[in-house]
Order: structure tokens, then sequence, then C-alpha cells
């Protein structure tokens, strides 16, 4: 892997609020978990677990599909596809916790965005490194603070790439994961899925690596705004599609 697999927005975004960004985080997460329990079965859009991919998409042969992280929806999308648009997503009740984070999230280089979701975990849970099903999306990755180590995983190598930066955006077909955190101390990060402005997604395009022919295929989707839907296969039949997201098993 020639390339890390992600790149530093720091220069994006206005970070002068994140420490009190930060500490609301805390808070919000405190006060949901308090008010709705530590458990899983929460009310449906409050804590979800993560989206449920092919095995193939697990490094890990025979290991866990779903995180043991939670994840709190301050944005619901419509559908998985749909992600990086503003309709059908909504609000949920749970944003008003945030509203610092919100405001942030509103300065991003995003002309719409569409799913935004914390990531979290106060139990010492596994994060399974894993990849995602779509080759290119726009989003970008937040932290607060330098609790949380989440990196990129080079197969070949065994190495693994850590993210830096507080924000970033990275190659999710790309193998990705989180260290555990230890027991009792709360990690967190956010994602943002959208469609990013024209100068921000010029300037990343030149940070990176040429796109290959499937990724530049996505590129006009996100530039107008359109479901990905007629552009994705079914996740059934990603596998067939895509065989080459089937880590070796040797």
């Amino acid at each position: 892997m020639d390339h890390p697999g992600w790149v530093d927005c720091d220069r994006w975004v206005d970070l002068s609020g994140r420490a009190a960004i930060d500490a609301e985080i805390r808070e919000g997460i405190a006060h949901l978990r308090a008010a709705h329990g530590v458990n899983e079965g929460l009310d449906e859009g409050v804590i979800n677990r993560f989206f449920p991919s092919l095995e193939d998409l697990r490094l890990e042969p025979g290991g866990p599909m779903l995180s043991d992280w939670k994840t709190i929806l301050l944005k619901k999308p419509g559908s998985y596809l749909t992600n990086h648009l503003d309709a059908p997503a909504q609000t949920t009740p749970w944003a008003a916790a945030f509203p610092r984070l919100m405001a942030l999230v509103a300065s991003l280089p995003f002309t719409q965005f569409g799913r935004v979701f914390l990531i979290f975990d106060d139990e010492g849970s596994h994060e399974p490194i894993h990849r995602g099903p779509v080759p290119y999306q726009e989003f970008l990755w937040i932290r607060t603070n330098e609790d949380k180590r989440f990196f990129i995983h080079d197969p070949d190598t065994a190495v693994d790439h850590d993210i830096t930066a507080f924000v970033a955006w990275f190659d999710q077909a790309r193998f990705h994961g989180a260290a555990t955190p230890p027991p009792g101390q709360v990690h967190w990060s956010l994602r943002v899925d959208g469609v990013f402005t024209a100068a921000f997604r010029a300037w990343l395009h030149a940070q990176i690596p040429p796109l290959s022919s499937e990724q530049s295929a996505l590129v006009p989707y996100f530039e107008q705004g359109l479901d990905l839907s007629p552009a994705m296969p079914t996740l059934a039949g990603l596998k067939q599609a895509r065989p080459e997201l089937a880590p070796s098993r040797s």
C-alpha cells in the first residue's frame, strides 16, 4: 500500500471549539446511557449495531459480523445507499443533546449531508477490522480528542496506519478498525456522510492516488446528489459482482 489510505482534513474545519464539543459529547453519551440503559435493545434509532455487511468484508475469517461498539444516530438516512443525501434523511431527537456538535457538522465542506452518527464504546469492546461495501463515498470522520485510536490496516504487511488528525477522510474500501479501549473509558468518533463541495472534492482528490474506474463511476452520483442504488449491485449480489473484495484466507 503506497498511500496510507486516509487524508488529514483539519485545515478545512474550525476546531477552535473542540474542547467544548468534547465535553458536550461526553455529557450527551452519559445522559443517553443513563436515560436508556447500558445494554442493547434500546429504542430503535437510538443505539444501533454497525451496518451488517458481507462476511467477506471482515478481515478475520469466521470473525464477528457486527461491532460491539454502539452508535447514536443524530441524522438517520433513508437507506444505506442514500447516506449522503439530505432527503430523505431525518434529524433524530437525540441530536438535541449535541447542539455544539451539530453546529460543527453544519460548517463542514458539504453542500448537503445525510447520515450523522456517533460511534462509541465504554465497555472495552472489540471492533472487528472491516471494510465498506461501497468503493467510494463522501464522508468525514471526526474525533474531538485523541483517546480513540483508529487506523487503516494493510493486510499485505499487517501494518496499521493510524489516523492522527481530528478530521479525516479515509478510503473505506480498505480495511480499517479501532483499538479496543480500556474498560471504563469512553472512546468515540463521529461520521458525517454527505456531498462534498466542489472545492473540497478537488482538493481531496489531489491528495490521494488516482481513483479506480469503479470509484470514478460513482463520483457523478455525489456531484449531482443522486441515489447510489442504480450504480450499485444489491448486497446479496455484491460478493459475485466484486470478488476482489474477498480477503485471502491463506
